[in-house]
């Protein structure tokens, strides 16, 4: 058999047998990680058609979240998993919820990365006495997290997951960073006009789209950094870009 038709045969039979060895999650089984507040967070178009009824949500993420790659819980995200698994990528293209049920029923078995902010295979490798009560068990060990885990300091983030998180965070500091300079920059060229006059128009720049537009933006941003949606070290580099763009109005 020739190399390219062997190597073709061979990743044939392998995605076979993933296949094959892939049993379906029971909604039993998926109900058990299901987080109705985290996937409402998660989903804001699923939240405003379901609110906050627990069974609604459950019953739109069997019936159609699953098939269109929404995650239920931090205990696993269905799309890194795919990025991270170039085998089961192969094996099951786009079918979302094959890889929530090989990630359930094979992969956690195999010591896969679920990928979520909560692994279950981080969580027990990091702590032996947890890999020796419970393996490589999601169901028990994210009951230990949640009941005494986090209380106790003990970390269970998949390292996938933290690269990815800090990834987003950085694009989203860049992001507001660039928004805010550019709404700033306009914001101070419209001040430049009215603060050597001999009487500043003021009531002019109030009403100025320059104006209105940075501070509809800030008050935003302040509302999110209340909230913890926004960081506090993210506002402390906001407000030093803002001051040093009014620096040289200030008189010594």
């Amino acid at each position: 058999m020739k190399r390219g038709m062997r190597a073709t045969f061979m990743s044939g039979v392998a995605a076979i047998m993933i296949a094959v060895n892939t049993l379906n999650v029971s909604a039993a089984d998926i109900s058990t990680f299901f987080d109705a507040e985290y996937y409402a967070e998660q989903n804001p178009d699923v939240a405003a058609a379901c609110g906050t009824d627990e069974e609604a949500l459950y019953q739109h993420y069997m019936t159609y979240g699953i098939k269109e790659g929404r995650n239920c819980s931090e205990v696993f995200n269905v799309k890194l998993y795919r990025e991270q698994y170039p085998d089961l990528e192969e094996a099951f293209g786009d079918d979302w919820e094959a890889y929530v049920n090989h990630y359930f029923t094979v992969g956690v078995k195999e010591g896969r990365d679920g990928c979520g902010a909560f692994d279950a295979v981080t969580y027990a490798n990091r702590y032996e006495d947890l890999k020796e009560a419970y393996g490589y068990d999601v169901e028990k060990l994210y009951e230990h997290y949640k009941l005494l885990g986090q209380a106790e300091g003990r970390e269970a983030e998949s390292f996938i997951a933290y690269l990815n998180r800090v990834e987003e965070e950085s694009r989203e500091k860049a992001k507001i960073q660039s928004e805010i300079g550019s709404l700033l920059e306009a914001y101070v060229a419209e001040y430049d006009k009215y603060v050597n006059t001999p009487k500043p128009g003021w009531q002019r720049l109030y009403h100025s789209e320059a104006y209105q537009q940075f501070m509809d933006y800030m008050e935003d941003f302040w509302d999110k950094v209340a909230s913890g949606e926004i960081s506090q070290d993210e506002a402390q580099t906001v407000t030093e870009m803002i001051q040093e763009a009014f620096a040289k109005y200030v008189k010594n």
